[in-house]
């Protein structure tokens, strides 16, 4: 078959990832899970994780490594997948990380520690999550509601911009960097204790938990949504999606999504005030192609 480059996928409607090798997100996810910690005790392979991960932010207080967000962005992937199953569908996976690729590939931040997996969660909640080093979870009701390709691509690109402007790791609370500030001169002494080893754990685990109850639970700041809003919107751009999907997307959710609900209006500012914030990006955006519509009503059978 001859490999199509990303000028090609662009007349075809789809941007340019079909060299890419796509990615099983369910499988690495998964194996995500496998490092996070639990309340009662750790086995060889999450310890190890752990250790590795925890003592590397020791040795870096004032800021996380791409190495250290992965080990965090695993483990806040597994509270995330403990919460909502994924979704079993091969077709529909591959179709999600395909739109992913291409607009990580395009973006400012092209790669990861680990990479980026994009995968899609068995719940009728509208909403989508980001961890850390770039796990993009997205669930079936958000999948809904979007009305052409260019809009889930707008979800994806949002949730990218989040792992790009470090979001998750904005919202762990400073006591915690204080903590490890403690532990720096202990480490540092060589003198590290049993007990020291356990509060790096400790450390380790509320860290997932702050980051994970805000994206779950608290929602981000407007603040925040606005500049993820606002680079999804140079993200698409550059895959050469338009910002009319965003638009629709948003103006789906105002017509058809309740305030007051559990899922995305629980997480996130109310699409009304998305769409005003983007007011100035939105306007002379080019039209969605007919193509990309015709594709992603297909991928949904």
């Amino acid at each position: 078959m001859k490999q199509e480059t990303r000028r090609d996928f662009l007349k075809a409607g789809l941007v340019g990832a079909g060299a890419l090798s796509l990615l099983t997100g369910c499988e690495v996810i998964e194996a995500g899970a496998n490092i996070g910690l639990q309340a009662a005790g750790l086995n060889v392979d999450q310890a190890d994780s752990v250790i590795r991960g925890t003592k590397a932010a020791v040795k870096s207080f004032e800021g996380f490594t791409p190495e250290q967000e992965y080990y965090i962005g695993r483990s806040v992937g597994t509270t995330v997948i403990n919460k909502y199953a994924v979704h079993r569908n091969d077709k529909l996976e591959e179709y999600i990380n395909l739109i992913g690729m291409a607009l990580v590939r395009t973006s400012s931040v092209p790669e990861t520690f680990g990479g980026y997996y994009f995968a899609v969660l068995n719940s009728s909640d509208v909403n989508a999550f980001a961890a850390p080093s770039g796990l993009i979870f997205v669930t079936k009701g958000i999948i809904n509601c979007c009305a052409n390709e260019d809009a889930l691509a707008a979800v994806l690109a949002h949730e990218i911009a989040h792992v790009q402007l470090n979001h998750g790791l904005k919202s762990i609370k400073s006591a915690r960097f204080a903590d490890l500030g403690a532990l720096l001169a202990v480490e540092a002494a060589g003198n590290m204790t049993d007990s020291d080893t356990r509060q790096l754990f400790n450390l380790f685990e509320g860290t997932v938990k702050d980051i994970s109850s805000t994206m779950i639970q608290n929602g981000y700041s407007r603040s925040y949504e606005r500049e993820a809003d606002a680079l999804a919107m140079t993200i698409l751009d550059n895959a050469g999606y338009s910002g009319k999907g965003m638009e629709d997307m948003l103006t789906l959710m105002k017509c058809n999504l309740k305030a007051g609900g559990t899922d995305f209006f629980k997480t996130h500012p109310s699409p009304a005030n998305r769409l005003q914030d983007l007011q100035a990006e939105l306007k002379n955006v080019p039209n969605v192609p007919a193509i990309r519509k015709q594709r992603f009503k297909v991928q949904l059978v």
